[in-house]
């Protein structure tokens, strides 16, 4: 006597197969997305852009905060709170790579709308040169004085995230040198600043 064996099979996709497919559609041409197979944070990623039905990775060469601004405020934040360089080594690889990089003023609503340039003398690598970005949301909207500055998140007063008050709105700063950061300290009432810490800290 034989048996019949009936075999149910259930095959799995993987995570950045299911959320990140390579290819987008001609609604989303010049669309952006954060790609981020290292962590759930959905304001984290390496930025990829829509181009021609693919989803390419956007290249970090001259890669700065203004850009990172523009890229958040297109995905429905409201700014960049730090911009990263080869940001596969935080997100996860991803072997398309547009050779283009974007010259953003800050105040662009999308990145298609910033000057871009073709990379003809440097070549972009999609394992050391994409393109990422940190967003945030802002905090909430009760200032009023422009040019405001207060720390916030820290254990202490004198400790925390550097936000600054424009148009309403507190926001932090998505860079910040040393001779900055003390003109800061100085403009909040303090001597001079001790150390940067990292806002992964207090966001």
């Amino acid at each position: 006597m034989s048996l019949l064996l009936t075999i149910v099979l259930i095959c799995t996709i993987s995570i950045t197969e299911a959320q990140f497919p390579s290819s987008c559609s001609s609604s989303e041409y010049g669309d952006v997305r954060l790609y981020n197979t290292h962590t759930n944070d959905d304001e984290d990623g390496a930025l990829q852009l829509c181009y021609s039905g693919t989803w390419y990775s956007v290249c970090d060469y001259d890669w700065d905060c203004s850009d990172g601004n523009v890229a958040c405020y297109q995905l429905g934040y409201d700014k960049a709170r730090q911009v990263e360089h080869n940001s596969d080594n935080y997100f996860g690889y991803w072997s398309h790579i547009h050779n283009y990089y974007y010259s953003c003023s800050g105040n662009e609503h999308s990145l298609g709308s910033c000057y871009t340039h073709y990379t003809s003398s440097y070549h972009c690598s999609p394992s050391s040169d994409a393109a990422g970005v940190r967003c945030v949301q802002a905090w909430d909207s009760s200032c009023s004085l422009n040019g405001a500055l207060r720390l916030v998140g820290g254990e202490t007063s004198h400790e925390g995230v550097l936000e600054f008050c424009y148009n309403g709105k507190w926001s932090p700063f998505c860079y910040l040198d040393d001779e900055e950061a003390s003109v800061a300290c100085k403009q909040m009432g303090y001597s001079k600043y001790a150390a940067f810490l990292s806002p992964d800290e207090y966001l």
